[in-house]
């Protein structure tokens, strides 16, 4: 949305979580979070705050000692790590979901502040009884001040850290990062939809969601289609919102500067803020920046059609340190995406393209990789791969691809192998390490090269259970 010197336990009543030493790597002698002598790490080590968010943090964080993890969570329910966000100082903010219940009973959600050593520094569960939709919705966030901040959708009753919390369909839970206890709540200025991804940034709640048909939001009641804006942290208003019928928003990335970029498809004519769009075929895919006071900068349709039923889309969006932007998705086969025509060989042919800050064409190929993150400072973009079983490879793998910013692969490394593997969140990047989520469904499965099974299956060296989730921060 990350093994081994030792095994570190804290035993909960109804969870294990379980922090992992990674190979090669030595063991860290405290529990606690490293200190912070630039002022960046208040209230614990925690949270990044407004200060932070420049140009500058990912090298800034880099220097912070910390050691790759991989963190278990052990119940006797089917668990999934939907999310990770990276913290400051090394650690992660996880948000953990469990398989429970029918439709309209409650979701049980668990939010771990991980130390950057793995080792857990809080739990804070919360729960959505949502008679409209059984699994709620929930983003995670650093905020400022030393705080987390959790977006949930939930149109029934919340239950957050054992306490009974005020209704309402889309709000702002801030919880200290010191200690995971409730700072304060807010109710956003929104009444329904689905939100996509929300980043927490500049005193703001920037997010992209789609919009239920009729859904109000900052006061305005909306027609069916993508939005993109920002919410304020203080009051929950609408600051500023860019929004459109027939467009279909897929994620956004949230730049230093506060500009957004998002990614999708659309079909027709869009109009988006002052510029509009035409699809060339049933759908084309879409690339559009929304600048940090809601202007409508860049906005390019992507792929043409070999005939006019074909099918475009792009899917996801890391923007790298000149402001240009790096994009993953697919497209009927033989159709271009700015270059020379994509394709892999299926019929819908993956790809990997790179557009600067006014959407122009950099480069483009075939690529079936996913979740592009670029790595500042180091000028480099990483795609999480899925090497589907074959004769010479029984079991499925899971592979980060090391690219420079003209595309060449400059190296690969397996992160994982077994058929039981699930990734759910896409990857992240700060501070030069990678951070993903997901569950471990059945074995066999290896992670970085360290077996994984059920308890009593032969001589592997770490036990799970069906369905424990998992969070992993690597460098690649």
């Amino acid at each position: 949305m990350r093994p081994i010197a030792f095994l570190a336990l804290l035993v909960l009543p109804t969870a294990i979580g379980t922090a992992i030493g990674l190979p090669g790597c030595s063991s860290s002698s405290s529990d606690g979070p490293p200190s912070c002598s630039d002022g960046r790490c208040a209230d614990g080590g925690g949270g990044i705050d407004d200060a932070s968010r420049d140009a500058n943090a990912d090298a800034a964080a880099s220097t912070i000692p910390w050691e790759p993890w991989i963190y278990l969570e052990q119940t006797a329910r089917h668990e999934t790590a939907w999310e990770v966000e990276p913290a400051l100082d090394g650690g992660a903010i996880v948000i953990v979901r469990s398989s429970i219940g029918e439709e309209g009973t409650p979701r049980d959600y668990t939010i771990v502040r991980v130390e950057p050593n793995g080792k857990t520094r809080w739990r804070t569960p919360f729960s959505c009884a949502d008679s409209a939709n059984s699994n709620g919705y929930a983003l995670v966030s650093p905020g400022p001040n030393g705080e987390v901040d959790l977006v949930l959708r939930c149109s029934g009753s919340i239950t957050l850290a054992g306490a009974a919390q005020p209704p309402g369909a889309w709000n702002l839970f801030r919880l200290r990062d010191a200690d995971g206890t409730l700072a304060g709540s807010i109710k956003l200025d929104a009444d329904r939809g689905a939100f996509g991804d929300t980043k927490s940034m500049h005193g703001k709640i920037y997010f992209e969601f789609d919009v239920e048909d009729g859904a109000v939001v900052g006061g305005v009641r909306r027609a069916a289609g993508a939005m993109v804006g920002a919410f304020a942290r203080d009051t929950g208003k609408l600051v500023f919102g860019v929004a459109a019928p027939g467009w279909q928003s897929a994620t956004m990335e949230v730049q230093p500067n506060g500009d957004v970029w998002s990614v999708g498809s659309f079909q027709g004519t869009l109009q988006l803020g002052d510029k509009s769009v035409t699809a060339s075929g049933t759908s084309d895919g879409l690339i559009a920046r929304v600048t940090s006071d809601g202007r409508v900068a860049t906005l390019r349709a992507v792929g043409g059609p070999l005939s006019t039923g074909s099918r475009d889309m792009v899917g996801r969006v890391t923007a790298g340190d000149d402001g240009s932007v790096y994009v993953t998705g697919a497209v009927s086969r033989g159709n271009s995406v700015g270059g020379d025509p994509i394709d892999d060989g299926a019929q819908t042919s993956a790809f990997f393209a790179s557009y600067d800050a006014a959407g122009n064409h950099r480069w483009s190929k075939a690529h079936r990789g996913s979740d592009p993150t670029f790595l500042r400072g180091q000028h480099k973009v990483v795609l999480s791969f899925f090497e589907a079983p074959s004769a010479s490879n029984p079991d499925s793998s899971r592979k980060w691809l090391v690219f420079n910013e003209a595309g060449v692969l400059e190296r690969e490394r397996t992160v994982g192998t077994g058929q039981g593997l699930h990734l759910y969140s896409g990857l992240r990047t700060f501070g030069g390490r990678l951070y993903f989520s997901g569950n471990i469904e059945y074995p066999p499965v290896t992670l970085f090269g360290r077996a994984l099974s059920f308890p009593n299956r032969g001589d592997a060296s770490i036990s799970i259970r069906n369905h424990d989730a998992f969070a992993i921060s690597q460098e690649p």
